[in-house]
């Protein structure tokens, strides 16, 4: 305490029995306790600046009502009178009553000792297809991970501040008193506050997803200052109603989010014509299929894991990519056989198809929810599988894709589109016979929802087969 009174600057400290509540101030004022626990402490405040003697009640609350109950029951300024100058300061820390979400922390991997948590905890036996086994396994990493996380990282913001004000004050033992000893132990103190600080930045790094930022100095408050950003941002505070009224209460938000969605995302009636359907051409081969639809090496679904982001966000059981280049070693057989079984025709348990949804805002502030672009974060398995189908798809696009169609196949860019009409814009204007017609389409549904009989219909008619239509399915 003495060391942080000197460092703000104030002249006297006073604390309750357990340390928790610390209160400085000036030598013009006089202090004495006259009540405290392990919530509050009670102080009697006296200045030559003030007319009488004030009492304050500095308060840090317990988490629950429960043990916040005893707390009031003290009745910290009853016994003071009800006619004399008093005042109360506090907080009450607040805990939602959900429960924290895993999120695995990439720092973990640089811990000697993780290697040795997971395959404690991977080594013991499961039952089940392959994908539940997987599935199983990574849920009771998660409870292990938590725990040995709490053993040995504990609060990483309260180790850095405890490791910077062990530097302090082994600095100021090493001033005034220099010795050997004391310069290795305050050298022991420094390595413990790089490694302390290197948590708390690369917590934050993740935290941010900033991806540019490779080498430099501390970014820790760069860092922070991105996620606060992000946290106020990703609130819905109020939507607007299509009849223009504002909702700002969290239940109809909820509903209102759902009913838009639903009403997006709901197929419309009709089925494509057979006219449309026989201009399709087949021109996926057998090779094509069997290509399309082989299982996966143990080398290939290594290959595909270490080309993903390993910082991208996880989905809804918290494990990044990060978690299982690191554990390869470990997670690699269980890993290739889940893969395995799905390109044999398993079905996909719902540990694996589990999905969260997240609304990104397409303007700078949104009003309603056709400003929100909806994107999925699903389960790094789930990823993968999607890679295998995706990147095997990409060998055959373009065949079937015409050559005006520039995007999203390999070797073309979306750009030429965006300068061709460029160039017929500008032309527009310009006199010929017959005149000039311009046709701007609504396509904001079109690439919001596809409908899967259409979808199946084409790809029957391409050629691909029944196996490989029902993986994507």
């Amino acid at each position: 305490m003495d060391m942080v009174r000197v460092k703000i600057g104030m002249d006297y400290v006073v604390a309750n029995q357990p340390g928790s509540i610390w209160v400085f101030y000036k030598s013009s004022f006089i202090c004495h306790t006259l009540g405290e626990s392990d919530q509050h402490i009670t102080l009697g405040i006296g200045s030559q600046l003030l007319a009488e003697e004030i009492y304050f009640s500095f308060v840090h609350a317990k988490c629950t009502a429960q043990e916040r109950g005893g707390l009031w029951k003290l009745g910290m300024l009853a016994s003071r009178g009800p006619n004399l100058p008093s005042a109360t300061i506090g907080r009450a820390t607040r805990l939602d009553s959900k429960p924290k979400p895993f999120r695995f922390l990439n720092f973990w991997t640089k811990n000697p000792g993780f290697l040795d948590v997971i395959k404690g905890s991977w080594a013991a036996p499961s039952t089940g297809s392959p994908l539940r086994v997987l599935s199983d396994k990574l849920r009771r990493v998660k409870h292990a991970l938590r725990q040995w996380s709490r053993s040995s990282f504990g609060d990483i913001f309260f180790a850095s501040r405890t490791a910077e004000q062990k530097v302090l004050e082994a600095e100021i033992a090493h001033d005034n008193h220099p010795s050997d000893g004391l310069l290795l132990s305050l050298q022991e103190e420094r390595a413990k506050l790089r490694r302390a600080v290197v948590v708390e930045k690369e917590f934050w790094r993740q935290k941010a997803r900033v991806k540019w930022v490779s080498d430099g100095d501390k970014n820790t408050a760069f860092f922070h200052v991105i996620v606060t950003e992000r946290r106020r941002k990703s609130v819905i505070h109020r939507i607007r109603k299509t009849n223009g009224e504002w909702v700002d209460d969290e239940a109809n938000i909820c509903a209102k989010a759902v009913s838009f969605f639903q009403d997006l995302f709901t197929e419309e009636g009709g089925r494509p014509s057979s006219d449309m359907l026989e201009i399709i051409p087949k021109i996926i081969i057998d090779q094509d299929n069997m290509v399309q639809t082989g299982v996966p090496s143990i080398s290939e679904v290594k290959e595909v894991i270490f080309s993903m982001d390993e910082d991208s966000a996880a989905g809804s059981n918290g494990f990044t990519g990060k978690y299982f280049m690191a554990a390869w070693e470990v997670v690699a057989e269980d890993v290739h056989r889940a893969i395995m079984s799905f390109f044999c025709r398993a079905m996909l348990p719902r540990s694996v198809t589990a999905t969260a949804i997240m609304l990104l805002p397409k303007v700078q502030c949104p009003q309603d929810f056709i400003q929100y672009r909806s994107i999925s974060l699903c389960n790094f398995v789930k990823k993968v599988i999607s890679k295998f189908l995706s990147s095997r798809l990409a060998r055959v696009l373009p065949r079937i894709v015409f050559p005006q169609q520039s995007g999203f196949v390999s070797g073309r860019q979306i750009a030429d589109n965006f300068l061709l009409a460029q160039e017929l814009l500008s032309d527009i204007k310009k006199p010929n016979r017959g005149g000039n017609v311009m046709l701007k389409l609504d396509m904001i549904k079109s690439y919001n929802r596809v409908s899967w009989i259409f979808l199946i219909q084409v790809l029957q008619r391409f050629g691909f087969s029944e196996v490989w239509i029902d993986m994507i399915w």
